[in-house]
């Protein structure tokens, strides 16, 4: 089985309400990682800007990040962006990592990669929210955030 471990996205703000990073996989499967670190600086910089504004607490403009609106994928969330005239999508989940501590901490932890299609494709949210359940998973974000092991939230 991989090894799974979770990292803040490097210099993007972490705030006292929320935080956002990767979960990697040791055989590359968790692909959002791959594709920020191969943007070029200036869409890198753009990239890092709207996950900034997330960060300081904005919910919007939706066609930089949203959640989802169906009930099964509520916990679901993506960060959007263009790139040589194609949509960009990182994919992940949100969840409380400090339940005792601090209930209303957001965590945005991405996962997936993929490229605008006309519908949005629930494989990769169904896959996520598996994903958000399992205990490897949980484990790992649980090594920066210990509250979560054990007492998970989902969000709503």
């Amino acid at each position: 089985m991989p090894k799974v471990s979770f990292s803040h996205v490097p210099r993007v703000k972490l705030s006292d309400r929320r935080g956002i990073g990767f979960l990697i996989s040791d055989d590359g499967r968790f692909d959002a990682v791959t594709k920020f670190n191969s943007l070029r600086d200036n869409k890198a910089r753009w990239v890092r800007s709207i996950m900034d504004h997330w960060v300081d607490g904005h919910d919007r403009p939706p066609w930089w990040f949203h959640g989802f609106d169906e009930e099964e994928f509520k916990a679901c969330f993506v960060f959007k962006w263009d790139e040589h005239r194609a949509g960009q999508r990182l994919y992940g989940f949100k969840c409380h990592p400090k339940p005792q501590s601090d209930k209303g901490f957001l965590l945005c932890v991405l996962v997936f990669h993929d490229q605008k299609t006309d519908k949005v494709d629930y494989g990769i949210l169904r896959e996520i929210n598996n994903l958000r359940r399992d205990l490897q998973v949980i484990e790992a974000v649980g090594v920066q955030y210990k509250e979560f092991r054990g007492t998970y939230k989902w969000p709503h």
